[in-house]
């Protein structure tokens, strides 16, 4: 079975909109979209992990992405998928263009569960 994911970001400043439009050009599978001068980044598999050009160079999307933020501004990537029934996952990231980031996990509850159970009690995962 495949994994299936999709992706996308929130409205978010940027510091050129036509260099953030020509980067995000070199990315397989992104699509840019505009609303009142801010922009998104959507991903219809997932982010990348390379360009197809350059398939044995991976590709961190947060890495490229920090510098086209504007000062102020914070990025948040959401990325969610599945393999069938056999697992969910999921995370976001939210950068600023100083390269500071945050993250959360989906599988971030299971520490949230254990503070919620008994002593003792197993806190299975969400997955076979």
């Amino acid at each position: 079975m495949d994994y299936t994911g999709i992706a996308r970001s929130n409205y978010f400043r940027v510091q050129d909109a036509q260099v953030f439009q020509d980067w995000a050009n070199t990315l397989s599978g992104i699509q840019v979209v505009e609303r009142d001068g801010r922009f998104a980044l959507l991903a219809d598999e997932g982010w990348p992990s390379s360009r197809p050009e350059w398939a044995d160079d991976e590709l961190d999307i947060i890495q490229e992405l920090t510098p086209h933020i504007a000062d102020g501004d914070v990025a948040i990537l959401m990325a969610v998928g599945y393999e069938g029934m056999r697992y969910v996952d999921g995370t976001a990231v939210a950068i600023n263009n100083q390269g500071e980031f945050r993250q959360v996990s989906l599988h971030d509850i299971y520490k949230v569960a254990e503070a919620l159970a008994a002593p003792g009690t197993e806190i299975t995962r969400a997955s076979y």
